[in-house]
This record gives C-alpha cells, structure tokens and sequence, in this order.
C-alpha cells in the first residue's frame, strides 16, 4: 500500500499541511516509510522538548546571526579596534616587566643623583615605596582576576 501524506497526518494525529511542512523541512520524500516517520516525528519531538532543534528558519536565523558576529570581530580587528587576547596578554606582560625594570633600578639612581651623607637612606626609601608601589598593583591584579 502507497503512504500518502494524509495517511501520515491520521497516524500522528497532525494536520495534513503540519505533516506536509515537517516532512519538507526534514527532507523527507516518498515512498512513505510509516514507522520510520513515526520514530523520526517522535525523536524531533524529544529534542524540541530539550531544546537541542528548531525549525528551519530558527536555525538559518541561528547561522545568519553567527556570521555577522564573525564577520563583525573581523572588521574589528582589521581596524584595530579588537586586539585578540593572548596578543594583549602578551604585550602587557612584556610592558609590564619593563615598567617593573626600570623601576626597581630607580633607587639606584636616586642613590647616586643625593649627596653621599644620605645615599643609603635615599636608596632605602627610594626602594620601600617602589616595593610597596609594586605589592599594591599586584594585589590589585589578583582582586581583578578574582571578581572576573
């Protein structure tokens, strides 16, 4: 015997243009294979119900939504206005050891720019406030990472 739409429709309770639609849209096309399309119905049903499918359209939507991010971040990017993260990483990283460089070698310098009588308690104060300067960024750094 020959399935027809309408005897799918009967069998699972739809309309004929719902069995017509569902079957168009998964790309079902006869001869009819009444049990399978009774499992295939079935398991579309389980995974609308999870939320894993949607129709057609939603999923284009889905797709078209997607590419226009990408294709957002790629403009971004080639006009420097989004830097990839690791790239960033990198140069604060590097930035930041330099920065911490040069100023661990200013209580030196302060020690030989002062008279000889307070050189040594320059150089001491000097390296004080940028070892506390230094503890402060960093703890600020951690509290950061912590909050995000």
């Amino acid at each position: 015997m020959k399935i027809k739409q309408i005897d799918i429709a009967i069998h699972l309770g739809l309309s004929k243009e719902r069995v017509s639609s569902w079957l168009k849209i998964k790309g079902i096309k006869p001869p009819y294979d009444l049990d399978a399309i009774r499992v295939a119905y079935i398991k579309n049903l389980s995974e609308n119900a999870a939320g894993r499918a949607g129709t057609l359209a939603e999923e284009r939507a889905l797709l078209a939504k997607e590419q226009r991010i990408k294709i957002a971040r790629e403009n971004a990017i080639a006009e420097g206005k989004l830097h990839d993260g690791d790239e960033v990483t990198q140069f604060m990283c590097k930035e930041t050891f330099r920065a911490k460089t040069r100023l661990l070698r200013l209580p030196r310098e302060i020690a030989l720019a002062v008279p000889k009588e307070c050189a040594i308690e320059a150089e001491q104060a000097a390296k004080q406030a940028i070892y506390q300067a230094l503890e402060n960024l960093s703890s600020d750094v951690d509290d950061f990472l912590e909050k995000k």
